[in-house]
């Protein structure tokens, strides 16, 4: 039995994980992955740091979750089994994807945003590669670039996420633009399916 073929990952928007019994596994994977993308910016924007409790904590969580998933699909049918071994999957090559952006040389992505990306990827995973696409690589880099721009204009603002220290280094809560892409990519995926 092959579980992992291309058709698991061309699966764009299926309505299927959107309605019916597996409309509940898909509410958990995304409130679990709502809850986390908060929390992460909230901190995130008032510290500059994600702990590693939230991060790493969220991705046993979600591992978790989408093995049992798995597991129940593969007994009762419902969800697909292929749906969460497609989301684990597209966790995974985002992580090494963020990774690799935080391994340049420079000032790039943080530590607990290479942490936080796999959760959120994941549950975008659950949607398909299309959300996954929009919601991890290009709506938050996007999003940050507007952010900065808009952050530079009014840096006078002490709780915007963007400071310009008095160094000449630019310092961005990345979280914030993350979470924002990841809701980017729920919405659109539930107007993709017909909810909007």
């Amino acid at each position: 039995m092959a579980i992992v073929t291309p058709a698991v990952l061309a699966d764009p928007v299926n309505p299927a994980v959107l309605a019916g019994p597996s409309i509940i596994w898909t509410a958990a994977v995304l409130a679990l992955a709502g809850v986390v993308a908060l929390a992460a910016s909230i901190v995130d924007m008032r510290t500059r740091e994600i702990p590693d409790r939230l991060t790493v904590g969220a991705l046993i969580a979600m591992g978790g979750l989408l093995g049992l998933a798995w597991l129940f699909g593969m007994v009762t049918g419902t969800p697909d089994p292929r749906i969460p071994v497609r989301a684990a999957l597209l966790g995974a090559v985002i992580a090494a994807a963020y990774l690799g952006l935080a391994l340049l040389p420079g000032r790039g992505l943080g530590g607990g945003d290479v942490k936080l990306i796999p959760t959120l990827a994941a549950s975008l995973g659950w949607l398909g590669v299309d959300a996954t696409v929009l919601g991890t690589l290009i709506a938050p880099f996007v999003l940050a670039t507007l952010g900065i721009l808009a952050g530079a204009v009014i840096a006078a603002c002490r709780t915007w996420p963007i400071r310009l220290h008095l160094s000449g280094h630019l310092r961005v809560a990345f979280a914030p633009w993350c979470a924002a892409g990841w809701a980017v990519a729920v919405l659109v995926s539930a107007m993709a399916a017909g909810y909007g």
